[in-house]
């Protein structure tokens, strides 16, 4: 097979045009707009190396504009604290992420992890769960309890002990000659069916039995899409979130020492602590957006190649999150989580705009940073859990209540180096 595919198959087998994209198959019009953002990127970060001027671009000028305006703004009046928080905002914002740079990278980054994702959020393609899942969907028609599956599932069992047996009746007497080939092959047919489901029918047999159990023991127990759950919940490690976080705050306090221009803010009235917080939330804001969109663009691939029904039912519905003791729906433990990772991306986030400040230099904060945020994930690919409890897939996508610690952890180190860096910032050094 070439590079280039004319069609492919789908989960359902339903033809579509694709690109065999190294072994990947990408539909071809996601590919297409994909690879249109990576040459409109490419375009920015050549005219940014070719030093074209980039105002020929209306948008790039007005934000630009906007920000100017939003400096000058009653220049030879007396500003409030908060007009000038306000415009300090403004200004810290646009020089982390509303320019050329920034949102070329962004715009890579993110077709690269939507590449990533579209392959990763597949469901299962063993046999036995696709007829699971196909039972699962008769079931959710149904109402998804284990009181409305029993019949269902009772029903089922009858016809493949009865199919089973006909069949081996059946095979007695056609080799005895007392039946006819079309008859044989008739009772064959089905026991054909029966062969093919008995794997994905002995998984659910086993899911209705944990799911009788839990209903005597907790309310609002049922079946749920347990593969696109974990899916969500458990991804792989986030490399393309950690890229955003070393490419846009490593250097957010760094550059401005490497330029000189830190000591001149220091001398002016608002060159110090507001300085320094309206850094720190244009870095939060930055990383909660980036955090959303890419959970959207997660959640949009989920909900098209998933089922993700039972999302209503209790948590102790899911085999895996049984242990946990925590009976509220799916849906909020989702949301919980994902609000648990968006504190963990802001506690990494605090954590590179400190290195930074405390290094003052881009290279040793890119380099402290990449070993606290991928060794110890590097090393846990390799069965050594030493460094585990700093392993930052814990703080983006946790199992709670079990990682609670390393919210703890990274907190901690967060609170200190933000005083650090308060301290070398605002220019107080001990006599």
């Amino acid at each position: 097979v070439g590079f280039f595919t004319a069609a492919f198959v789908n989960f359902f087998y339903e033809r579509y045009r694709a690109v065999n994209f190294f072994g990947l198959h990408i539909p071809a019009v996601l590919f297409c707009l994909l690879l249109i953002v990576v040459i409109a990127a490419g375009a920015f970060i050549l005219a940014m190396l070719l030093k074209i001027n980039l105002r020929e671009y209306r948008w790039i000028e007005k934000f630009r504009k906007l920000l100017s305006r939003m400096q000058n703004k009653q220049g030879e009046k007396k500003k409030s604290a908060a007009e000038h928080h306000h415009t300090l905002l403004g200004w810290e914002l646009s020089k982390l992420v509303l320019n050329p740079r920034s949102m070329a990278l962004l715009l890579v980054l993110f077709a690269v992890r939507c590449v990533i994702q579209e392959s990763y959020f597949v469901p299962a393609l063993t046999g036995d769960m696709v007829v699971y899942n196909n039972y699962m969907a008769d079931i959710a028609e149904l109402g998804g309890t284990p009181a409305d599956a029993e019949p269902y599932i009772s029903e089922e069992a009858g016809y493949i002990a009865k199919t089973n047996a006909e069949y081996d009746e059946a095979l007695l007497l056609y080799r005895e000659g007392r039946l006819s080939v079309e008859e044989y092959y008739a009772v064959r047919s089905r026991q054909n069916y029966t062969e093919y489901v008995s794997g994905g029918f002995g998984i659910l047999q086993g899911k209705q039995a944990y799911l009788e159990y839990m209903s005597s023991q907790h309310e609002n127990i049922g079946y749920v899409d347990e593969d696109g759950v974990n899916k969500f919940l458990f991804p792989d490690f986030d490399v393309i979130f950690v890229f955003v976080i070393l490419f846009l705050f490593s250097d957010l306090f760094s550059s401005e020492y490497q330029s000189g221009f830190a000591a001149i803010q220091r001398l002016t009235k608002h060159g110090r602590t507001e300085t320094q917080r309206a850094k720190y939330t244009a870095a939060i804001l930055t990383v909660s957006a980036v955090w959303m969109v890419f959970m959207l663009a997660d959640l949009v691939l989920l909900f098209l190649r998933f089922p993700m029904n039972g999302l209503g039912f209790g948590l102790m519905s899911i085999q895996d999150l049984g242990e946990i003791g925590w009976n509220l729906p799916v849906w909020a433990y989702i949301v919980l989580c994902r609000l648990c990772g968006l504190f963990g991306a802001v506690l990494l986030t605090v954590l590179a705009a400190g290195v930074s400040t405390v290094t003052g230099q881009n290279l040793k904060s890119v380099m402290i940073l990449f070993v606290v945020l991928l060794a110890p994930y590097l090393l846990s690919v390799f069965g050594m859990t030493l460094f585990d409890a700093v392993n930052i897939r814990h703080l983006l996508y946790p199992i709670l209540p079990e990682n609670t610690i390393h919210y703890i952890l990274y907190a901690s180190a967060v609170v200190i180096l933000y005083a650090v860096g308060a301290r070398k910032w605002n220019g107080r050094r001990r006599k």
